[in-house]
């Protein structure tokens, strides 16, 4: 059984970047994740994603701890998504180096 207060405590702090391309599903998702989670970033293909996930950088100076994507978007699919977020933290972590 799930202890829903133990998991609204612990998940009150998770950011997540969710992606899904059919508004309908998406919106469905967004009102059952805002139940458990309270940073939610929502796009609608992978680009946008980028987006949101580079600008969550730039406001928070950490990324969203959770990427829940479809894989089938246009645009740019959830796989080239998760490759450019891979560069994007090689990036960062190079430059870290470098300092």
């Amino acid at each position: 059984m799930i202890d829903y207060i133990s998991l609204e405590k612990y998940a009150k702090e998770i950011s997540i970047l969710f992606v899904e391309d059919d508004k309908g599903i998406s919106k469905k998702m967004e009102i059952l994740l805002y139940e458990i989670f309270s940073k939610i970033e929502v796009a609608f293909d992978g680009n946008e994603a980028l987006e949101k996930y580079c600008n969550f950088y730039k406001a928070n100076n950490e990324y969203p701890d959770l990427i829940i994507t479809d894989i089938r978007m246009p645009n740019m699919d959830g796989i080239g998504l998760i490759k450019h977020i891979y560069k994007e933290i090689i990036i960062i972590i190079d430059n870290i180096n470098d300092i």
